[in-house]
């Protein structure tokens, strides 16, 4: 499992990361102020939300593979 400091980046607000600018919009269209906001929906359905697509799954995925949180993906 995550440490605490890869799990902060679940809590902090979109806008403070270091993501596109897509995946910034895509989370305001859809009314997403976090990660862990996101992720309370099955991450399958990510590329069919407004303003989404498969490159956001992507780098949703690769966020959280980056922060030792690939585990939150197990069950998708």
């Amino acid at each position: 499992m995550g440490d605490r400091k890869s799990d902060t980046i679940l809590q902090t607000p979109i806008d403070h990361l270091d993501v596109s600018v897509t995946l910034k919009a895509m989370c305001a269209a859809n009314g997403y102020r976090s990660l862990s906001d996101l992720l309370e929906e099955p991450l399958h359905t990510i590329p069919f939300r407004t303003q989404s697509g498969y490159r956001i799954l992507h780098e949703v995925l690769m966020i959280l593979e980056n922060h030792d949180l690939a585990y939150l993906a197990d069950d998708w």
